[in-house]
């Protein structure tokens, strides 16, 4: 996907099996003006401004704490 609003938030999954997190975090990253975030979220969406969708998602997938945070979801 390449025509979207800049202001929108969107971000390419390109890790597996990361769906639900990926779509939360587009959900809290797109409501920025009406939550607050905290430090990780609100840096991540500074830090992605701007970039591609593709890079945005990788992006996601290089964070420590979320991928700690995803997995501690699992069974």
């Amino acid at each position: 996907m390449t025509d979207y609003d800049p202001e929108l938030f969107f971000a390419n999954q390109t890790i597996n099996n990361a769906c639900a997190t990926q779509a939360i975090l587009s959900i809290l990253l797109n409501r920025a003006d009406d939550i607050d975030l905290g430090e990780e979220l609100s840096n991540m969406r500074s830090f992605t401004q701007g970039l591609p969708s593709k890079e945005k998602g990788n992006t996601i997938g290089t964070s420590e704490k979320i991928r700690t945070a995803h997995n501690s979801f699992t069974r």
